[in-house]
C-alpha cells in the first residue's frame, strides 16, 4: 500500500477540491524523516503542475504616508503548502532584489508620489514569484512665501506661492513673529514696532501632510526730521531766513522744488516743508510757519522846484507813521504832509513804516530858484527913491 501512495498523491492532486484531504493524508508521522516530507511535496507538486495547492504567489501591502515618514510594507499571500523562506526587496527598481529582506519592511522611500517597489518571494522548492507595484506616498506641500520690506506704520505684504505635487492644499497658519498668528491665507500684516521678523508659514494637505517654510520681514524706522531755522520766522520783504535740515546720506526735498539741505526765504510767507528721504526708501517731513511782512508802498508827492521865499506842499503816503529829514525847519516832522519853504535847494527824505514794523524811505530833490526883480520905475532925481536899477537874486 504505500508504493501506491506516490499514484494516491498524483490522481487526487489533479482536482482541487481534494487539495484538504491531500493536506490530511501527508500529516505523516514524526518519526518520519524531514527530507520525506519534502520529497512528496515536490513530487506533488512538479508531477501535477498547475496546481494551486503548491503554487507560489508574490503580494504586498503598503501604508500611506507623507514624505519622509516610513512606510511600512507588509508581504501577504494565500496560504501554499510549500512554505516561503525568502522575500527579498527592490527599492531602486533595478531588477536585483538586494535592498532588503524580510516580510515586514518598515523604510523611507526615494520620492513623494508613486514608487515602483518589487518583491521576490521564494519557497523551500526554490521556486519563486515576483511582483513590482507603485507604492505612493504622499507629497508634502512645497511652501513658498515672501514678505516685503516697509517702513514703520506701513502694512507688510506677504505672498504665498505655496504648491503641492499631488492633492491640495487644504489650510495655512501664520505665525508673524511678533506674538500674533493667522489661519487662512493672508496677504498682509502691520508690524507695531520696527525690527527684524521671522514669519512661518505652515501648510497641511488634503492627506494630512504638513511642511512649513520661514522668511524674514524688516520694518525700518522713519528717518527723524528736524527744520533748523537761522533767524527770524517773521521778517520783513528783503530781509532773509535760511532753513536747513541736517540728515546725511538723504534726498532732501523742499516745497518749494529746491533739492539739497538748505534753503533760503526771502519773498514768500508760507509753510516751508521738507521732505526726507533715507536709503531704506522711508520718508519723513518737518514744516515751519515763515512770515514775510510786506514793507510800506511810500512816495512823496509834490513840486521839485521852489522860488526863493516860497512854501510848497509835500504830501507822504503808502505808510501807516512817518518820519521826515531834514526837520530843523518843519513844523512837525511826523505829518504826512509837509508846508516847506526852503532857502537854498535841498533833498527831503521820509521813512514810513506799517503796522508790521516794516520801513521804507522815499526821498525827494527841492530846487531853490532865485527869481530876478526889476524895478517898474525909475526916477533918477537924487531923492533917494528909485534913483538906481537894481537887479536881484543875480550871483555873484
Amino acid at each position: 500500500m504505500k508504493s501506491q501512495k506516490p499514484l494516491f498523491f498524483l490522481i487526487l492532486a489533479q482536482y482541487n477540491y481534494l487539495a484538504p484531504f491531500i493536506i490530511q493524508y501527508l500529516n505523516f508521522p514524526e518519526s518520519v524523516n524531514a527530507l520525506k516530507h519534502l520529497f512528496w511535496f515536490a513530487l506533488i507538486c512538479l508531477s501535477v503542475m498547475p496546481i494551486k495547492l503548491c503554487a507560489i504567489e508574490a503580494n504586498f501591502r503598503a501604508d500611506t504616508v507623507c514624505f519622509g515618514n516610513s512606510t511600512t510594507l507588509i508581504y501577504t499571500t494565500t496560504d501554499t503548502v510549500v512554505p516561503v523562506i525568502a522575500h527579498l526587496w527592490d527599492f531602486d527598481n533595478d531588477g536585483i532584489f538586494n535592498d532588503a529582506s524580510g516580510d515586514t519592511i518598515i523604510r523611507s522611500l526615494n520620492s513623494p508620489g508613486n514608487n515602483l517597489v518589487g518583491l521576490k518571494v521564494i519557497d523551500s522548492l526554490l521556486d519563486s514569484a515576483v511582483i513590482y507595484k507603485n507604492v505612493f506616498v504622499a507629497p508634502l506641500p512645497d511652501v513658498m512665501l515672501d514678505a516685503t520690506d516697509v517702513c514703520a506704520g506701513d502694512t507688510t505684504r506677504l505672498e504665498n506661492t505655496t504648491s503641492i505635487l499631488a492633492g491640495a492644499i487644504s489650510g495655512y497658519t501664520w505665525n508673524f513673529g511678533d506674538g500674533q498668528s493667522f489661519a487662512g491665507n493672508q496677504t498682509m500684516h502691520l508690524y507695531t514696532d520696527t525690527g527684524t521678523y521671522t514669519i512661518t508659514l505652515t501648510a497641511v494637505s488634503d492627506l494630512s501632510c504638513t511642511s512649513f517654510s520661514t522668511t524674514k520681514a524688516h520694518i525700518f524706522p522713519l528717518p527723524t526730521v528736524q527744520i533748523d531755522l537761522d533767524g527770524p520766522d517773521e521778517f520783513c520783504f528783503g530781509d532773509s531766513a535760511r532753513l536747513s535740515v541736517d540728515h546725511e546720506k538723504s534726498y532732501i526735498l523742499w516745497s518749494t522744488g529746491d533739492v539739497g539741505a538748505a534753503i533760503t526765504v526771502k519773498d514768500s510767507s508760507g509753510n516751508y516743508i521738507a521732505t526726507v528721504v533715507d536709503s531704506n526708501t522711508c520718508v519723513s517731513k518737518d514744516s515751519i510757519d515763515i512770515t514775510v511782512n510786506p514793507v510800506p508802498d511810500l512816495t512823496i508827492s509834490g513840486p521839485n522846484s521852489i522860488p526863493k521865499g516860497k512854501a510848497i506842499e509835500l504830501v507822504a503816503s503808502g505808510a501807516d507813521s512817518y518820519t521826515w529829514t531834514p526837520g530843523e525847519d518843519l513844523e512837525d516832522p511826523a505829518a504826512a504832509t509837509q508846508l516847506v519853504a526852503p532857502l537854498d535847494s535841498v533833498t527831503y527824505q521820509v521813512t514810513g513804516s506799517n503796522s508790521s514794523g516794516c520801513t521804507a524811505i522815499a526821498t525827494i530833490d527841492i530846487a531853490v530858484i532865485d527869481v530876478l526883480h526889476v524895478a517898474n520905475l525909475l526916477t533918477p532925481n537924487g531923492d533917494g527913491e528909485n534913483d538906481f536899477w537894481y537887479v536881484e537874486n543875480l550871483g555873484a
